[in-house]
């Protein structure tokens, strides 16, 4: 159960930030998935990516949102992760304020799956902790 007060600073900060989330007609493809379970590589070296059902256009910063999972699966990789994009296209504080944003929904979306669709109470308190320390950034 999310606590009345957390709800309120999470619609607070989405009301506030409104504006950044409004990428008009510039929208990328987005895995929508992005994690190392969905690339293939052989000898170190990338050979796919697998598993779009999840692909839509939006926002780059969508897939970052999951880059805890990322840092779980290979510890460190989060800083490869961002230094091979930002060779492309530099990541600056608008990014990783989206990128924030995006997390603060990907918690809720877990919230409510841990606690209604396959309820795992230890899951569920993960993302309820998460979502606070996140919440308190802003």
């Amino acid at each position: 159960q999310l606590d009345a007060s957390v709800a309120q600073r999470i619609r607070n900060t989405f009301d506030e930030h409104r504006s950044m989330l409004d990428i008009g007609k510039q929208g990328k493809l987005l895995h929508g998935d992005f994690h190392f379970k969905n690339i293939l590589y052989h000898q170190g070296r990338i050979t796919g990516i697998i598993d779009f059902e999840w692909a839509n256009a939006g926002d780059p910063c969508w897939d970052f949102r999951l880059e805890e999972i990322w840092e779980a699966d290979c510890v460190g990789s989060r800083r490869y992760i961002y230094d091979g994009y930002a060779s492309y296209r530099p990541v600056d504080d608008d990014q990783m304020l989206r990128i924030r944003l995006y997390k603060m929904l990907q918690y809720v979306n877990e919230i409510i799956f841990f606690s209604q669709d396959q309820p795992d109470p230890k899951e569920l308190q993960r993302y309820l902790k998460r979502l606070n320390a996140l919440c308190a950034t802003f």
